[in-house]
């Protein structure tokens, strides 16, 4: 249903535009062309193509009502600032066209998160070094010893009988009688050397004559070696001494470690386009045909002239250049703008009054 609206809101326009033309538009439609003015040329190409935009609408029109799509899926979506079939507020002697009022959109650029904050872990290894140092081979020990007894030689003399005396027979005789007398002669002297040295202690004479000497006999020793004890069997503690040794071994001076290291987020700049206002169709008041006199057609040339915007002769003649004058005006000021109109919003900002 508002495509429809909007269809017949156009055809109203088409209408309404026909119905501000003066006499003078019909005069110029049914005149040979070679009679026609410059106004009447352009009031005839004006209609011309008012025609044509009717048949459109009655095509789309048509279209529409047997559900098919009245414009392509690509076309900008349009709305209506009032929705209304015909000008709002409108006044005696204006004009209105409702137009396409292109949508405003701006450039934005905004900070966004391009990576999240994260954290990056590194591992330190330990470290270490060499030195050297006195390490223990082997403990120290003790054990118990047994000591042997000792053993000596010792010689000694020992007596092996005792003193005695005994009669001993003398070898010479001796008359009877005169023992105690022979005793102490001569004869005497030769017993005891015979019986050496030993010791006569008396002598006497048997009655055989045989002399009987009383020897005294020494006693008898003997000289003998024999084995004695020096020290006997015993124990003894006997300590062993540690055993060292001077090796290089390698100790750790700092143990490893994990790092975390934080990572801060990214962030990057994103411009994008964003839509201010859409687009619009609207009625805008337009210059009407019964303003489009010679001298305000000038200054309107001169004007736009003035603003760089219209490379034509100022001869007064509304004619395609200074259409195409207002358009390049219109569209720097960021007005409406028609190819077979002047709004009067362009005419107000040139600072013109007709």
């Amino acid at each position: 249903m508002k495509r429809i609206s909007l269809l017949i809101a156009a055809i109203l326009t088409a209408m309404l535009l026909a119905a501000c033309q003066t006499s003078q538009t019909t005069a110029t439609a049914e005149a040979p062309a070679a009679e026609m003015t410059e106004e009447e040329k352009i009031a005839a190409e004006m209609a011309a193509e008012r025609e044509a935009n009717i048949a459109e609408f009655e095509r789309q029109k048509a279209m529409a009502m047997k559900g098919g799509e009245s414009k392509p899926a690509s076309a900008p979506a349009m709305s209506s600032a009032s929705g209304d079939l015909y000008p709002p507020n409108a006044r005696p002697g204006e004009c209105y066209a409702r137009m396409l009022i292109p949508g405003e959109s701006r450039t934005v650029t905004e900070k966004v998160l391009k990576k999240e904050a994260s954290e990056r872990v590194e591992i330190v290894p330990a470290t270490y070094k060499t030195v050297t140092k006195r390490v223990l081979v082997k403990p120290e020990t003790t054990k118990l010893v047994s000591v042997p007894a000792k053993y000596g030689t010792k010689t000694e003399r020992i007596q092996i009988s005792e003193a005695t005396t005994v009669w001993k027979k003398g070898a010479g005789t001796m008359a009877a009688g005169a023992g105690a007398g022979a005793a102490g002669g001569s004869s005497a002297a030769a017993i005891v050397d015979r019986f050496g040295n030993q010791k006569i202690i008396g002598s006497r004479v048997t009655d055989t004559g045989e002399l009987m000497c009383l020897v005294e006999v020494p006693a008898q020793y003997r000289t003998v070696t024999k084995t004695v004890l020096v020290s006997p069997a015993s124990t003894k503690t006997v300590t062993s001494p540690a055993v060292y040794k001077t090796v290089e071994v390698t100790e750790l001076v700092t143990a490893a470690q994990e790092k975390r290291i934080a990572i801060p987020e990214e962030y990057g700049t994103v411009t994008r386009t964003e839509q201010v206002r859409g687009e619009q169709l609207t009625w805008v008041p337009v210059l009407c045909q019964v303003n489009m006199t010679t001298g305000n057609v000038s200054t309107l040339q001169s004007a736009l002239k003035k603003n760089g915007c219209y490379t034509c002769n100022v001869d007064g003649v509304m004619g395609p250049c200074t259409f195409r004058g207002a358009q390049c005006y219109a569209k720097k000021k960021g007005l409406p703008y028609g190819t077979n109109f002047v709004t009067v919003e362009t005419i107000r900002a040139l600072g013109l009054k007709f």
